[in-house]
């Protein structure tokens, strides 16, 4: 995206649920403002076109009523305006963290629906949505995640089992495998995020343009 985004990264943070993405994210804007690199947090979904939203709704409800091409283009016409309206805006002056991006697409609709990865990217590549500059993969084993997502108090959502998870790390290591892009792993099986803020930090810092020297005045 260097053409459209001026000197800004796009950051995209995938990985399975109970990974660490929104703390990893959070910790991560933070230390990124202590250095002077200001960003834009996004979350996965744009909600600007009514029926492609109510597709992916119902989807993440596990509701019925809607094929398998109708989905994926729902979730890729949903990315492309997350793109246009939210995300390139914002690279003009800010880099953009967003939580989750088309990687999670193409690994979650094969586990879950049986998708073929190339029928998700086909679709995003004929609405001709970018990848991000920068793919962080926080990469944490199934049974710790699990063990997360039964800790947070949350309802538990019905792919988020021992069984599925492991399949969902599985093929994010698959389709990673295939040589995307730009893609840095961040270990995060550690109770301590630190590290994995650090790791990620040393990932993206080149992107950014240098911090401005402010010179005192008089």
């Amino acid at each position: 995206m260097s053409g459209d985004r001026g000197r800004y990264p796009f950051i995209a943070i995938e990985g399975t649920d109970g990974s660490g993405k929104s703390t990893l994210r959070t910790l991560l804007n933070r230390a990124l403002a202590e250095s002077g690199h200001r960003c834009f947090m996004v979350g996965q979904h744009s909600w600007l076109d009514v029926a492609a939203g109510r597709v992916i709704q119902a989807a993440r409800n596990q509701q019925l009523g809607f094929g398998r091409d109708e989905l994926t283009r729902a979730y890729a016409v949903d990315k492309f305006l997350h793109l246009r309206e939210n995300i390139a805006p914002a690279l003009d002056t800010v880099g953009v963290l967003a939580d989750r991006f088309v990687h999670s697409d193409v690994v979650y609709h094969d586990v879950l629906y049986g998708i073929p990865a190339a029928r998700t990217l086909d679709h995003h590549r004929e609405l001709g949505t970018r990848m991000p500059d920068v793919v962080l993969f926080v990469d944490t084993d199934p049974d710790v995640a699990l063990d997360r997502i039964v800790k947070r108090n949350k309802a538990v959502r019905p792919h988020e089992t021992q069984r599925t998870l492991r399949r969902l790390h599985a093929k994010y290591l698959e389709f990673f495998a295939t040589g995307v892009p730009s893609v840095a792993r961040i270990d995060n099986n550690g109770s301590d995020p630190t590290r994995a803020v650090a790791a990620a930090l040393r990932a993206i810092r080149r992107h950014f343009p240098a911090a401005k020297e402010v010179v005192p005045v008089g």
